[in-house]
């Protein structure tokens, strides 16, 4: 019989506490995240009528989706990443990346600018 060694359970304890994380942080509230860089209203709670059931699956992602621990420490990491590694700027509707690492509002002054 073929014994379990200690480094095929890494991966399998790391996914239970990558699942336990958000459980734990939702009722001891360890960090608390700001969510102001969205212009957009955030889903609270989750609406449940009987009468309606068609709607709470759509209600319940909205939910997880804004309120998950990871949400905002990912977005972090998606926007530096995509600065310091491909040198592109994270809001391009907002902000151009120019020479020597300028930035230049990327709204109407656009059209001003060459590319």
């Amino acid at each position: 019989m073929n014994r379990i060694r200690p480094y095929q359970l890494l991966f399998p304890i790391l996914f239970g506490i990558i699942l336990i994380i958000p459980i734990l942080n939702d009722t001891f509230h360890f960090v608390e995240f700001e969510r102001n860089e969205e212009n957009r209203t955030f889903t609270d709670s989750i609406q449940f009528n009987i009468n309606h059931l068609d709607d709470f699956p759509k209600n319940f992602n909205n939910y997880v989706n804004d309120n998950i621990v990871y949400r905002q420490p990912f977005l972090n990491l998606f926007h530096s990443s995509k600065f310091y590694l491909f040198k592109t700027s994270p809001y391009p509707n907002k902000l151009i990346i120019g020479q020597d690492d300028w930035y230049f509002n990327a709204g109407k002054e656009k059209k001003y600018m060459k590319d």
